[in-house]
């Protein structure tokens, strides 16, 4: 069996994809992973080509009317995985759009099946689409991957952050604090990896790569998470807790008595 995958090039994308690739092809699986172009013709070639597949998976997408079209024509049969709460917006005034969720109610017909990262998720597709097939597929973190944080005496503590160009603009919500913590603290870092960066002069910027995530991430020794007002949390409890996975499993420490003396860490305390 063939499968493609059409994705977007984010840092999601390995843990709900990548890292099950090995899995497929030991089970005699054959995949190919397919970005979704921005330019109209080449991604015209792309879902013509999905043809040749058995199995298409989209990855967090919701397409048009045109594009769906395609996608019925030219795909034999089609998933739709989702992580994320896609069907509504982000933007806090327009949370129910009708817009979206019209077009995730038309993903989810055209679909043969649909795979979603938690039970919220699963929730709301029935509520939209009572007859969709769903499967709950969380996303998963492999400890036995990630190294135990090792925290070097005399070192700068580096507060960090790591998400997608889409995410930057939750960091302004706490601009002012993490920019008063480095103005008072000596010897911290705030360290953004992405591939897009506010334009602020105080932060350490480091571009993200799919290669270098553990150690970028190891390198840190407090990770924040996105911050949601409370009246946005309906938002965030729809949402994958696969960032908070990694985060404990990767910023675990070996020595906690070097974090903790630290003069900023406590006075967290």
């Amino acid at each position: 069996m063939n499968i493609a995958y059409l994705t977007h090039d984010t840092p999601d994308v390995f843990y709900r994809v990548g890292q099950y690739l090995d899995y497929l092809h030991s089970n005699d699986l054959s995949t190919s992973i397919l970005r979704t172009p921005n330019d109209f013709y080449k991604r015209f070639h792309t879902f013509k080509a999905l043809s040749h597949y058995d199995v298409v998976v989209i990855q967090r997408k919701l397409f048009n009317a045109f594009w769906r079209s395609l996608l019925k024509k030219y795909a034999r049969s089609l998933i739709l995985d989702i992580d994320d709460a896609i069907m509504f917006s982000s933007d806090e005034q327009s949370f129910r759009s009708r817009t979206r969720l019209s077009r995730y109610e038309k993903m989810v017909g055209l679909c043969d099946h649909i795979i979603v990262g938690n039970s919220y998720l699963k929730d709301i597709t029935h509520e939209i689409c009572p007859h969709a097939s769903v499967t709950i597929i969380p996303t998963v973190v492999d400890p036995s991957l990630y190294p135990v944080k090792v925290h070097m005496e005399n070192q700068p503590l580096v507060i960090g952050w790591i998400g997608s160009a889409p995410t930057i603009k939750y960091l302004d919500l706490v601009q002012h604090v993490l920019r008063e913590v480095i103005r008072s603290h000596e010897n911290i870092i705030f360290r953004i990896i992405s591939n897009e960066f506010p334009e602020w002069g105080w932060v350490e910027k480091k571009p993200w790569a799919r290669e270098q995530e553990i150690q970028d991430v190891l390198g840190f020794d407090i990770g924040i998470m996105r911050w949601t007002p409370l009246s946005r949390q309906k938002i965030d409890l729809i949402k994958d807790d696969g960032p908070a996975s990694r985060w404990m499993i990767q910023l675990r420490s070996s020595d906690q008595s070097l974090f903790l003396q630290h003069p900023f860490v406590r006075g967290l305390f």
